[in-house]
């Protein structure tokens, strides 16, 4: 969990990403997938999102803001702290 004055990394957010899609993954009968590399992941993550898309519907949630809002972050970030594994 991120805290007051905490430098938050590009690498850390991927990691708790990655925990969020491992629970996922596990309450779906998907962690072999998810563990077996890009194709099961891309899969997974293909998933959650159709999930995440009838979460939103069904409690008034614009999926496609938020989609465009979390593209906006995340281009904030990769200038914050660049692509892939973050400089020290």
């Amino acid at each position: 969990m991120a805290t007051a004055g905490m430098r938050v990394t590009n690498s850390d957010r991927a990691e708790w990403a990655a925990l969020g899609l491992r629970a996922f993954a596990s309450r779906t009968g998907q962690r072999e997938a998810f563990d077996a590399g890009t194709e099961g992941m891309e899969r997974v993550v293909s998933t959650f999102l159709t999930d995440l898309m009838h979460h939103c519907a069904m409690n008034g949630i614009d999926y496609d803001a938020m989609v465009d809002c979390a593209r906006q972050r995340y281009a904030a970030d990769l200038q914050t702290n660049g692509m892939g594994r973050d400089r020290t």
